[in-house]
């Protein structure tokens, strides 16, 4: 199930990403100076040949493409960080039952997990290969709230 949500958001991420280039490229490049046409060209004098249109210089040119690649790269990277941030909390299934209380990281891909099931609550540990129940620690909870409420009376 978890591959599947992982295709799921790195497909929309994709294809997020995609749709944010296209947009970013077509912003870019749109002009705002419309190009003469062929027919204004001529219309003056058909024989002159130096009544083309002035060409982009180099340097306009380069920076548009340097613009456009601006663009798209921090495109990109919003996208990459909206999905990072969004998608999870989309795709996530939440449990009826099943609460996650707390998680401590106890070294990188080791971690406690505090899980309450109904009533009772269970001590997990996981690792990068294999997740344990570690102990049931309902009782114990219940005792040290218990304690607290004496100690604040």
């Amino acid at each position: 199930m978890k591959q599947l949500q992982n295709k799921k958001g790195f497909s929309v991420a994709v294809i997020a990403l995609a749709i944010l280039a296209v947009v970013g490229a077509a912003a870019v490049s749109r002009s705002d100076t419309k190009p003469a046409s062929a027919w204004d060209q001529f219309q003056t004098d058909p024989n002159n040949k130096t009544n083309t249109p002035a060409q982009t210089p180099t340097s306009q040119a380069v920076t548009r493409l340097l613009t456009a690649i601006i663009v798209v790269v921090v495109l990109g990277s919003v996208a990459i960080w909206a999905s990072k941030k969004y998608i999870p909390k989309i795709t996530a299934i939440r449990g009826k039952n099943v609460k996650l209380l707390e998680t401590v990281t106890l070294a990188p891909q080791r971690h406690l997990h505090l899980v309450q099931v109904g009533v009772q609550k269970f001590l997990i540990g996981s690792s990068a290969d294999s997740v344990r129940m570690l102990a049931d620690v309902t009782l114990s909870l219940e005792d040290q709230q218990d304690t607290k409420d004496e100690t604040s009376k």
